[in-house]
């Protein structure tokens, strides 16, 4: 006995410690209030689905006891004390199961109408978003104390009957068999049976009601959502039905004032027969033939406005409607010509050329210097440089524990030394050197940059997207902070992250939940110091919120000379009615159907201080969040200008919204029921496998607008139903705006239907039909190297004309370092394939151009000296001109070496 108290309050000890350290971390993070609001809830919740559930059990037990003769009542000590312990048991479980209700009844207490209600009950959308999800788990967990419930009371009874395996026969119950003494127990237990089965049917016809409601997300007809079936013939199925249920319980009401347990037991199974049959025909059978036999047969103009209904809640339930979204027409015309030169100058001068996929091999090779880091993932954003935005490609250098060699994952390197990464590597998308590798604008330890945008005045970064540990700074023990030739050069933290260790209960709460005894004996650690545990920002952020989506990837940024990471949350839920549910495997459902990018999560890599900011004040969902959490968000006018301008459309979202439109974006009912015109994303190859096209981001001049914008994109093709038959060619592309007060716009742009426009899988099939590029990838493949194509990128241009870019790198098999070696550009029907991309431009235009600047016969009467040094001059005017990014001019002075050099030939010949 006192052992068992010593370990209870060891436990307690234990928990209240862990709790103790949390409650630091929070405070750290100023945040404290946001973890005792989900702690108390959490609390109320359990206490009080812990002391009703007791108070049932306990009321059961007295009720099957209270009225039993004293020689019954003396024998049942034992059984009710085992009965009482089960009880407890029973509500620990379900007290627990309903603190896990925290965050739906504080949304329900705090719920924002969305303003929008369903068509078929008339309810705002806040009742099924805040309230049915609460009313359901309220439901089993009444379903789950009656039935546990009635088989303890069960269990009771069985001992006052003196029932035993081989005594539960038909003749004992129905026959009577049992001595005068004991047939008292049995009314009683009929009676008591009674009352639970009225118990019982109260929650069957609470449960109909939920069904009624929940005939919003019905999967019967041609569409999510109630469809003619549902309205016109489930409903009153389940209404019927309850009122069946009604009657069961007034039948349950007499049994249980009856003295005839046959006659009582006769009748409860009669009703339940009955019951079960009017479920069997009226709730099932009968929608099922009305389903089958008249709307079927009749389907579209049974089902039209449940249609409607379906694709008008679907878009406004993923940010597709209202003024959120313009779609456009875009005629599309062939070719690329001079006049794309200078109206798209700024748009050809940002082409992407390098891919994240494989930059990240890039940066790691040449810019990590040492084992023990690495470049995580590598992400695009755009900066404001010289005047003009330029887009560009950046990742940190994380020190990533896991990789220092075994001996050397010792405690104090683990904990004191190795305890943080150091700078990044950036580099414009399109530019790279000679040799094929990025020219990085920032780069190397110390880093050295090339604008002072772009300066790092503190590279470390403690907090990022590598796995690591809990790390203790300000301590004795100086850190390892960058390597300098054959040594190390060490620093001191010197920033206000971390939770002061102290002393006393303090440190021994930090050493009981993290290094034991190692804590409290490290001489290193001081009044000082501090520890950083939760320093992964895909473990930092959702500790702090974990009621909302995160984006699958954190993305870094550089502003006021330091790293910051930005990343996007979402608010999300399975329960908007009548909008198609979507999968979404980060959600914690699985699935969705209303999504907002409400959030935009801000982390400081040196301090791990982070901020919420709401982006998205129209959304209901975060607007309860912020009523629960008051202090937790701030609004988007509060973040920074420099950061800010680093904003951007989430990958996840534009590509959710995109599968979503792909379908919804056929608004007529008969169309979008024969899926006259279903899109699906486009597809393209990436190392050898076919996949859809990843949405990317772009800096261009939007077809109709004047300034360069940083967009994210994504193209569409027909939905191929046949895959052995697909179909590639491009029929619209979506874009989600990124800047200033266009942010979070939609944009569609439609190609005619009645004519071809190459899709990214056909451009990707010409490329490998080609005889000289196929030629030449098939030699590389035989020299040790690999050929990797990249991104297919699909550019919008003045006049509307489109562009097609794909960069091609070549990685040797042993090094893995890929090198840009070719860019492949097309328009219309014309394909090119050169060293750079200027060049391959220029072919492009040249084989569209229909005359030349000067008469060839004047070319031709230069004599061969003059056309050489002609040929010299273009070629040394086309590489300054490259040199300065003029890539409208250099393309020109291209056309006049090749025309040179054409001349060159005929005067050979």
């Amino acid at each position: 006995m006192i052992s068992g108290l010593l370990a209870g309050a060891l436990t307690v000890f234990l928990v209240a410690l862990h709790i103790y350290t949390e409650v630091l971390w929070f405070e750290e993070l100023d945040q404290v209030a946001r973890y005792w609001t989900v702690f108390g809830a959490r609390i109320w919740l359990f206490l009080a689905g812990f002391a009703a559930s007791l108070i049932f059990f306990y009321v059961q037990m007295l009720v099957s006891t209270v009225r039993a003769p004293e020689d019954i009542k003396s024998r049942m000590r034992l059984p009710n004390l085992v009965y009482f312990v089960y009880a407890i048991i029973v509500s620990i479980i379900l007290g627990n199961a309903s603190s896990g209700w925290w965050e739906k009844v504080l949304l329900y207490m705090n719920q924002v109408p969305f303003g929008t209600s369903d068509p078929i009950f008339d309810k705002d959308a806040a009742f099924y978003v805040f309230a049915l999800p609460l009313f359901s788990g309220l439901k089993s967990y009444l379903l789950a104390l009656l039935i546990l419930s009635t088989l303890g009371v069960l269990g009771l009874y069985a001992v006052q009957l003196g029932l035993r395996p081989d005594t539960l026969s038909r003749t004992v119950v129905f026959e009577g068999h049992f001595p005068v003494e004991r047939r008292q127990t049995l009314f009683r237990l009929v009676t008591h049976m009674s009352v639970q089965g009225v118990l019982f049917v109260c929650l069957f016809i609470f449960q109909t009601i939920l069904a009624i409601w929940n005939l919003v997300y019905s999967e019967r007809g041609a569409v999510f959502g109630a469809g003619y079936t549902d309205v016109h013939v489930q409903v009153g199925a389940y209404k019927f039905f309850i009122g069946a249920l009604i009657l069961v319980a007034v039948v349950f009401l007499l049994s249980a004032v009856s003295r005839s347990h046959r006659r009582t037991v006769r009748a409860a199974w009669i009703a339940l027969g009955i019951l079960l049959l009017t479920w069997l025909v009226g709730a099932k059978a009968i929608p099922a033939i009305v389903q089958q036999y008249v709307v079927s047969p009749n389907e579209l103009d049974k089902e039209r406005p449940y249609i409607e209904y379906n694709i008008a809640y679907t878009r406004e339930a993923f940010g597709l409607e209202g003024d959120k979204i313009t779609s456009v027409d875009f005629p599309v015309k062939d070719g690329i010509t001079p006049l794309n030169l200078k109206e798209d100058e700024a748009t050809l001068k940002s082409i992407r050329l390098w891919d994240w996929r494989v930059l990240e091999a890039t940066y790691n090779q040449n810019q990590s210097f040492r084992l023990y880091y690495r470049f995580m993932d590598v992400d695009i954003d755009r900066y404001v440089l010289d005047g003009m935005p330029v887009q560009v490609m950046l990742s940190a250098r994380e020190l990533d524990q896991r990789r220092l060699a075994e001996k050397s994952k010792t405690w104090q390197n683990l904990r004191l030394v190795y305890t943080h990464g150091y700078g990044l590597c950036l580099n414009p998308v399109n530019i790279f050197t000679p040799e094929g590798l990025p020219e990085y604008w920032t780069k190397d330890i110390p880093p050295v940059s090339s604008y002072p945008e772009l300066q790092l005045d503190r590279p470390e970064i403690y907090f990022g997207e590598a796995p690591n540990s809990h790390v203790f700074v300000k301590t004795s023990h100086a850190e390892f902070d960058y390597p300098r030739g054959a040594e190390n050069v060490t620093a001191f933290y010197e920033g206000k992250g971390g939770v002061d260790i102290g002393g006393g209960l303090r440190k021994l709460a930090f050493a009981l939940r993290f290094d034991g005894l190692r804590l409290l004996t490290a001489r290193e650690l001081g009044p000082q110091s501090r520890i950083m545990f939760r320093r992964p920002v895909q473990e930092r952020v959702p500790t702090l919120a974990p009621f909302l989506v995160y984006d699958r990837d954190p993305y870094q940024v550089i502003a006021d000379g330091k790293i910051w990471f930005i990343w996007d949350a979402y608010t999300v839920s399975d329960h908007f009615p009548y909008a198609e549910r979507y999968f979404y495997r980060r959600a914690r459902e699985g699935r969705i159907n209303y999504i907002r990018n409400s959030v935009k999560v801000v982390v400081n890599a040196y301090d791990g201080t982070v901020d919420f900011y709401i982006f998205e004040d129209s959304d209901p969902i975060v607007q309860a969040y912020a009523k629960i959490f008051p202090g937790f968000f701030k609004s988007a006018d509060e973040m920074p200008d420099v950061l800010r301008a680093h904003v951007r459309y989430p990958e996840d979202f534009l590509k959710i919204q995109a599968d979503i439109y792909s379908v919804y974006h056929m608004s007529d009912p008969t169309v979008f029921y024969n899926r006259e015109d279903a899109w699906e994303i486009a597809w393209e190859t990436y190392q050898g496998d076919t996949r859809e096209v990843l949405p990317y981001y772009v800096v261009i001049t939007v077809p109709g607008e004047k300034q360069q914008e940083f967009i994210q994109m994504i193209p569409f093709t027909p939905l191929t139903t046949d895959r052995s038959n697909p179909k590639h060619n491009m029929v619209a592309w979506l874009a989600g705006r990124c800047d200033g007060d266009r942010y979070g716009e939609i944009l569609v742009y439609h190609f005619p239907k009645e004519r071809l426009v190459y899709g990214p899988m056909q451009i990707e099939i010409r490329i490998n039909q080609n005889d000289n590029i196929s030629k030449d990838f098939t030699l590389w493949n035989q020299q040790g190297s690999r050929v990797i194509q990249g991104n297919l990128l699909v550019i919008p241009l003045a006049d509307n004309r489109l562009l097609y870019v794909e960069p091609v790198y070549l990685q040797a098999t042993v090094g893995k370092m890929p090198e840009l070696k070719r860019v492949i550009t097309s328009s219309g029907d014309d394909l090119t394939y050169s060293t750079s991309f200027e060049e391959s431009l220029a072919q492009l235009i040249r084989g569209r151009r229909v005359s030349a600047s000067e008469p060839s016969a004047s070319r031709e009467a230069l004599t061969l000296s003059q056309q050489v040094r002609r040929a010299a001059e273009h070629f040394r005017r086309y590489q300054q001109l490259t040199g300065q990014g003029k890539i409208a001019e250099a393309g020109v002075e291209l056309e006049r070496l090749s025309e040179a050099l054409e001349a060159l030939r005929r005067m050979s010949e």
